[in-house]
C-alpha cells in the first residue's frame, strides 16, 4: 500500500511517473507487488503496481537516470534529497487501479487499528489484519472485470510475495 499524495498517484496511474523515489532503502525485488494508498484528501487504497527494479544511487546520478520518469521538477527532486547521500528509485511496471477504491474507513473495518504508515511497512499474507485487505483487493479486481486467470495469478502470488505499503514522505 504505497501512500502517496494524490497528484503523484495520478502521475503513477497515468504512466507519467514510472519511478517512485525514496530516501530509505525499501526491501523490494523485481516482481514484488506494491499497493498504492492515496493520502488526504482521498484517503483510499486505489491500486498498485509490480516492481521492475530498485535503483540505489547518489542523488545526482539518480536524477540523471530518472529525471524524465520521476514526475518531479529538478527543484522538487533536489529539495526531497537535500542532505541525503543515497537516493532510491522504485521502477514501476504494470501499474493498475482498483475498480472500486478501498476507503480508509473500509480499511479500518477490515483491519482494526490500521493507520497509513509514515514511511513504509509490509503487508504479510496470513498475518492479522493484512490478509482481509489483500483478499478484498483480489475480490475487487475480480468484480472489476479483471480476467479470472489474472486474478488467480495475483492471488497465488500473495503467500510468497512481499506486498508493501509505503508512505511517500512529502513526494
Amino acid at each position: 500500500m504505497l501512500s502517496v499524495r494524490p497528484e503523484h498517484a495520478d502521475k503513477i496511474f497515468s504512466g507519467v511517473k514510472t519511478v517512485e523515489l525514496r530516501r530509505l532503502c525499501p526491501k523490494l525485488a523485481k516482481g514484488d507487488l506494491v499497493l498504492v494508498y492515496v493520502s488526504s484528501p482521498i484517503k483510499s487504497l486505489v491500486g498498485g503496481f509490480r516492481v521492475d527494479k530498485v535503483l540505489a544511487e547518489r542523488p545526482q546520478s539518480l536524477w540523471a537516470k530518472v529525471q524524465f520518469q520521476s514526475g518531479l521538477t529538478r527543484e522538487e527532486f533536489d529539495l526531497y534529497y537535500l542532505g541525503a547521500r543515497i537516493g532510491y528509485g522504485i521502477v514501476i511496471s504494470e501499474a493498475w487501479r482498483l475498480p472500486k477504491p478501498l476507503s480508509l474507513y473500509h480499511l479500518k473495518a477490515l483491519w482494526p487499528g490500521f493507520r497509513p504508515p509514515q514511511s513504509y511497512c509490509y503487508l504479510v499474507p496470513g498475518k492479522a489484519g493484512a490478509q482481509p485487505v489483500l483478499e478484498c483487493v483480489a475480490r475487487s479486481l475480480a468484480a472489476g472485470g479483471w480476467d479470472v486467470d489474472e486474478v488467480k495469478l495475483w492471488a497465488s502470488l500473495l503467500p510468497s510475495a512481499r506486498t508493501q505499503v509505503l508512505k511517500s514522505a512529502g513526494v
